[in-house]
């Protein structure tokens, strides 16, 4: 189930975006740092976010994360950056991730390649 998230503690959407996405109780934010697709109006389709985060999620789902391969410590940060080092989108577009264990603490990492 997806639902938009919209927040005055981050800077407005612009048109028809907003802040995040709650998916399955989990956020997969986006970022406006790349150019808008002038045929869709769209940075990118959540059904690409959706295929990037399948194979990963299949690896994780229903497993002993210390067992996965990587995650030996699978602390909030730590999993957040295993994330963000195998989910590949289209043209690179991911830019950071945040894994929230409650409603009040989350860890958001950054990937800082530019």
């Amino acid at each position: 189930m997806k639902r938009p998230v919209l927040t005055s503690h981050a800077a407005a959407p612009i048109g028809p975006y907003s802040q995040a996405i709650v998916v399955d109780d989990r956020f997969i934010f986006t970022s406006g740092q790349i150019p808008v697709d002038p045929a869709t109006g769209w940075i990118i389709d959540f059904a690409e976010i959706d295929r990037a985060w399948q194979p990963i999620h299949d690896l994780l789902d229903h497993r002993y994360l210390n067992e996965v391969e990587g995650l030996d410590n699978p602390t909030s940060e730590l999993l957040a950056r295993w994330i963000l080092e195998r989910m590949r989108l289209p043209n690179g577009k991911l830019r950071a991730v945040t894994v929230a264990e409650t409603c009040c603490a989350a860890c958001t990492v950054y990937d800082e390649s530019g």
